[in-house]
């Protein structure tokens, strides 16, 4: 098994078990998982298994990191083209899929609007299971109706926190340490704006079950629609044609 490949399934099983056991809820995990099969940075490494060993470097190093920060953080690599080597990419493809944009940008909104109420440290091992007093008391704040984070997402607001940070410093960290901007450089912050777009689409689908507005009703279905069309229009590509073999 590729290298490649071992982190795709970690990263799966991992960040499911992970929003189950924050929400408790088998229908956002495949909902989770769906979002995640429709993402081409991971079908790339999932199928076409290319090397994640770094490119030697061929700039000074101020040039790398300046080129690094504006490769990383433009659309044109997220959303469009990716990384252009062959087996590296999706022909006419980025990372996300364009219809993850509004997703992407629903979670961080959402990040924005929280401020966390809980210590980090505690916050993560309750996630993780280890602090079973804190559950209790989350299972009691459930039951009584009054955790404010059951109103919208299910989500509490130290998570957003958390992917936003990890977002941050994994873009930082790429950019500094990469030799050139590639995909398997950019691995250190991709993932959270892979579950920022999960958690997005809760808060999106939220809005439009509490939301009485014409308006926001036909946007979220134009929305969706989008996300479905490029779904399928992605399958079609990767089962008519080579795309890892081409340049994008």
């Amino acid at each position: 098994m590729s290298f490649s490949l071992t982190i795709i399934i970690i990263f799966i099983i991992g960040s499911s078990w992970w929003i189950y056991r924050l929400q408790q809820k088998f229908s956002h995990v495949i909902l989770h998982l769906i979002l995640l099969l429709s993402t081409p940075w991971i079908i790339v490494l999932g199928l076409s298994r290319p090397s994640l060993h770094s490119l030697p470097a061929s700039q000074p190093r101020l040039a790398r990191i300046a080129a690094n920060a504006n490769f990383f953080s433009s659309s044109e690599f997220l959303f469009f083209s990716g990384d252009r080597r062959p087996g590296y990419g999706i022909i006419g493809h980025g990372v996300f899929l364009p219809s993850f944009l509004p997703l992407i940008a629903f979670g961080l909104l959402t990040a924005a609007k929280h401020k966390g109420d809980q210590k980090f440290i505690r916050a993560w091992l309750n996630t993780m299971g280890f602090s079973p007093g804190m559950n209790a008391r989350q299972n009691e704040l459930r039951q009584s109706g009054n955790n404010r984070t059951e109103d919208t997402t299910g989500v509490s607001p130290w998570l957003f926190i958390f992917l936003v940070r990890w977002l941050i410093g994994g873009l930082i960290i790429s950019i500094i340490t990469s030799n050139h901007p590639t995909l398997p450089e950019a691995l250190w912050f991709v993932p959270s704006l892979s579950l920022l777009g999960t958690f997005g689409l809760y808060s999106f689908i939220d809005l439009i079950k509490k939301s009485h507005q014409p308006v926001v009703r036909s946007a979220s279905f134009v929305a969706l629609t989008w996300l479905v069309y490029e779904a399928a229009r992605l399958y079609y590509i990767l089962l008519s044609w080579q795309p890892f073999t081409l340049s994008s």
